[in-house]
């Protein structure tokens, strides 16, 4: 049982310890995978509302929209020679790029790292593939800055150079802009792509990306750390390659200028399957709702966040623990209701801020504030629920002895108030009482007549208990218990007149215990009656008690008196006797066991007896066969 010191201390330290918790939860990145989803969710509907409204606010200017070039299965289908010798190809490509003076042209294909000197097309056995490639890529890059990448290679722990013959060419172009730069991205935990890839996500913690130096090149400002904003513009479509240079050798000038000029162009693999990454929502147009899609899409989204500064920025991280701890303060709260209230109103308060900042590219991070609120709200239920056990269990151990179990049992469910309020009930009223116990009075010790009565008492009592009954009050050697409140029963007439035998049988052990102490036995009456009773808190304000009070009561007294006189231990009223004649049809409560042979029960009929103060009325004792 908890004291009321353990409890305190427990209160205490509840918030601290969960919210220490929930930090070391956050710092092993259990808790941000909560976050993400969160970020997803939050793009989904932004980009929903956008698409629903017809409102592009996000678009941005043609001339900073990048368009995507793509070497295709197509384009695969059509040249005899393997992508790793599309040397060729590639010079033609940057050649035909190249002539509708593009702002800038991103190259999201690996260079490659040899020559193929020995290597030739069948239908023109004069190009050298190698010496093709340089010569397109420095025509090229006379007009128009090329930015390429570079791979990294997991075995050497280093990015794989491309030829010096390549890269040569790359870094005699002017501008600050670094020519061969990183195409890797940050992954999170579940595989999805959402982080602006700065150093924290390149190996060699270099700051350079493919879309940063693209920018770059173009004189804007470069990458800053945060997430991908994905609401930014639509679906990527692309221009299939062999089209662009199918343009060139017809020499049509005017499509090539109509879709590339003054636009920044990435050039990419975009066959299904080939260099392709998870997105937390579709990029592709051509491929519908999919979210497994090419790498250069990736690039083309990073690109669209540096050069419309839209990437989202995470808030400070102390912005978050701080709403955590102001959500555990909460704890100290003294009504339950008016914590989870409050907890209610904090945690919606910040969903809503952290809708509002997302309009304007911030990210405030809630998982912690979440899990830190539901958490609390669980524990204080759980705690008070503890509490409340305890408390109950403390009040039956101190005030168990001054009341029926069914009473304080409805006292702490709160079904028994002390508002007063009594209400009338059918109920089955027993009275007993020792015979000749003035005369034990008179020749035993105060401390003998106390013993016996607490023995006595005790015995009867449990029996009245077991048989379902609620012990009113004990009258000097007397005993007064109902049937069928605070807790109705669906038979109270038989159960009290089971007890009423039950407690013949306990006296007749009682009394064997009496004479191994050398002392007299003892013969009780009792007296049976059913009828209405008020029952409730009788008393003042100051000092009531739960009890029954009526006519019945008065009269089930005066029969117990008879039942002397009649010379039987047992006598009940006719309107008890009736009512157990109607309990006979009844389901028996299986909560309460029922006197073995109560089939063998013997009534005997004394007719109408005259009672003191009343009326008269018919009586019946009530014993078992022998």
């Amino acid at each position: 049982m908890l004291k009321a010191p353990q409890i305190n201390l427990i209160r205490a330290l509840c918030p601290i310890v969960l919210v220490a918790i929930l930090l070391g939860l956050s710092w092993v990145e259990l808790l941000p995978e909560l976050d993400t989803a969160t970020l997803d969710a939050q793009q989904r509907l932004q980009i929903r509302f956008s698409q629903s409204s017809n409102n592009k606010a996000s678009e941005l200017l043609p001339r900073l929209n990048p368009v995507i070039v793509g070497m295709d299965d197509q384009f695969v289908d059509q040249v005899e020679t393997p992508i790793a010798l599309s040397h060729v190809w590639i010079a033609k490509l940057l050649e035909a790029l190249a002539s509708a003076k593009p702002a800038v042209i991103g190259v999201d294909f690996a260079f490659p790292v040899k020559r193929f000197d020995s290597i030739y097309l069948a239908d023109n056995p004069q190009v050298n593939f190698h010496q093709r490639l340089i010569q397109g890529l420095a025509n090229a890059s006379r007009s128009v800055p090329i930015v390429a990448i570079k791979v990294w290679d997991s075995e050497k722990s280093d990015f794989s150079p491309i030829h010096p013959d390549f890269q040569k060419v790359l870094d005699s172009q002017p501008g600050k802009f670094e020519a061969v730069t990183s195409a890797m991205f940050c992954q999170d935990v579940d595989g999805m792509i959402r982080t602006l890839p700065d150093s924290v996500c390149q190996p060699d913690e270099t700051k350079h990306g493919l879309a940063n130096e693209m920018a770059v090149a173009m004189g804007l400002p470069g990458v800053k750390a945060g997430w991908i904003d994905f609401s930014i513009g639509e679906k990527f479509d692309y221009i299939p390659m062999m089209d662009v240079i199918q343009a060139s050798e017809r020499g049509d000038k005017e499509w090539l200028n109509s879709r590339f000029e003054g636009r920044p162009v990435l050039f990419g693999a975009v066959m299904q399957n080939i260099d392709s990454h998870f997105s937390p929502h579709p990029l592709a147009a051509w491929l519908g709702d999919t979210t497994y899609v090419p790498g250069v899409l990736f690039h083309a989204q990073i690109f669209r966040n540096i050069v419309s500064k839209r990437g989202i920025t995470a808030l400070p991280d102390w912005i978050p623990i701080v709403l955590t701890l102001v959500t555990a303060a909460l704890w100290w709260l003294p009504s339950q209701r008016l914590f989870e209230l409050s907890v209610l109103v904090t945690m919606l308060s910040a969903t809503v801020v952290q809708a509002l900042l997302m309009n304007l590219s911030l990210w405030l991070p809630l998982s912690l504030v979440w899990v830190c609120g539901a958490s609390l709200v669980v524990f204080r239920l759980v705690f008070d629920n503890i509490v409340n056990l305890s408390e109950k269990r403390r009040l039956k151990k101190v005030f168990g002895g001054y009341v029926s179990p069914s009473v304080l049992d409805g006292i702490l469910k709160g079904s028994i108030d002390g508002s007063g309020q009594g209400k009338e009930v059918e109920v089955a009223i027993l009275f007993s009482d020792i015979r000749g116990f003035t005369r034990f009075g008179e020749k035993h010790s105060a401390e003998q007549v106390v013993q016996l009565l607490n023995d006595y008492f005790g015995r009867m009592t449990r029996v009245v208990h077991e048989s379902g009954g609620t012990v009113d009050k004990f009258i000097g050697d007397g005993l007064m218990a109902f049937f069928g409140a605070p807790n109705s029963l669906l038979r109270p007439a038989t159960q009290a007149a089971c007890c009423a035998l039950k407690m013949q049988n306990e006296l007749e052990s009682f009394n064997k215990t009496l004479e191994a102490r050398g002392q007299q036995p003892i013969q009780i009456g009792i007296g049976l009656h059913f009828g209405w009773a008020v029952i409730g808190h009788i008393g003042s304000p100051d000092r009531f008690e739960y009890t029954a009070i009526g006519d019945t009561v008065n009269a089930t007294a005066r029969i117990e008196s008879l039942s002397k006189d009649l010379g039987t231990y047992v006598l009940c009223s006719k309107a008890f006797a009736e009512r157990m004649n109607q309990e006979a049809s009844m389901p028996v409560d299986k909560h309460f066991a029922e006197f073995p042979n109560l089939g063998n029960l013997k009534m005997t009929n004394f007719g109408p007896q005259a009672l003191k103060g009343r009326a008269d009325m018919a009586v019946f004792g009530m014993e078992m066969k022998r």
